[in-house]
C-alpha cells in the first residue's frame, strides 16, 4: 500500500505521483503536448489539446477505475465542491485540495482539509519531526527525543 506523509505546504508532483485524501488514492499522470505532424495531422483519438494531466482513482492493485482529464490552470477536489467530488466519503472536506498549473509544473495544495492530504513516498525523503505518516489505515507521527 506504500508510505505517504501529510503534506504541510505546497508539493510538486512528479508523473505517478500517489496521494491519499480520505479513502480516496488517486494517481497523478502527466500528459505530454500533442504535436501535429509536418501536414497538421494529430495522431491521437478524440485527443482535448488543452489537457495537461490525467488524475487515475486506484481501486486495487495496479488497477484504475475511474479518471479525469486536467485542464486549466486549477483543479479543486472535495466532498462536496469542486472539479472532482467525493461525496460519500466523509474523511473528504468540502473543499480538500487543489491541484495548481503553474509554468509547465503541477503542485498540490491542501486547503486545510481536516484530515489532511498524504503524498506516498518514493526513494528517501526528509520529514520534519512530527509529520503525521500513514502506512495502511495506521496513522503514526515519529517524534524526536
Amino acid at each position: 500500500n506504500g508510505t505517504y506523509f501529510k503534506i504541510s505546504h505546497e508539493e510538486q508532483l512528479q508523473d505517478g505521483a500517489v496521494f491519499r485524501i480520505g479513502t480516496e488514492v488517486l494517481r497523478y499522470r502527466e500528459l505530454p503536448p500533442v504535436e501535429p505532424l509536418e501536414d497538421g495531422t494529430i495522431i491521437a483519438g478524440s485527443p482535448n489539446l488543452e489537457a495537461w494531466g490525467r488524475l487515475d482513482l486506484i481501486t486495487g492493485r495496479d488497477f484504475a477505475g475511474q479518471a479525469w482529464v486536467l485542464t486549466g490552470e486549477r483543479i479543486r477536489i472535495g466532498r462536496e465542491e469542486g472539479d472532482i467530488t467525493f461525496p460519500d466519503d466523509g474523511y473528504v472536506s468540502g473543499e480538500h485540495l487543489e491541484l495548481n498549473r503553474l509554468d509547465g509544473a503541477t503542485y498540490l495544495i491542501d486547503l486545510n482539509s481536516s484530515n489532511g492530504t498524504y503524498l506516498n513516498i518514493r526513494g528517501v525523503r526528509e520529514l520534519e519531526p512530527g509529520t503525521p505518516i500513514l502506512m495502511g489505515y495506521q496513522l503514526y507521527r515519529v517524534e524526536l527525543l
